[in-house]
């Protein structure tokens, strides 16, 4: 059975590699509640965030200047 390319990324720990590594702001998010999985030294720059503070919380939660800018209606 194959699996999707980011499960593989997943299960190896890739996934947290390509981020690291990666020249530009990237997170993960998750279902509907848009929870932050992941997320890169530039996007915690961009974002004037610590990990702790973001990491595996709403992102609505972890950011809330960012309500209200449709992004909940996505």
């Amino acid at each position: 059975m194959l699996q999707h390319p980011v499960s593989q990324f997943l299960i190896s720990g890739n996934l947290n590699v390509l981020f690291a590594k990666a020249p530009v702001a990237m997170s993960l998010l998750e279902g509907p509640d848009f929870i932050i999985r992941l997320a890169n030294e530039k996007q915690l720059e961009i974002w004037r965030k610590e990990i702790q503070e973001v990491i595996n919380k709403p992102c609505f939660e972890a950011l809330p200047d960012v309500r209200g800018l449709g992004f909940e209606e996505m």
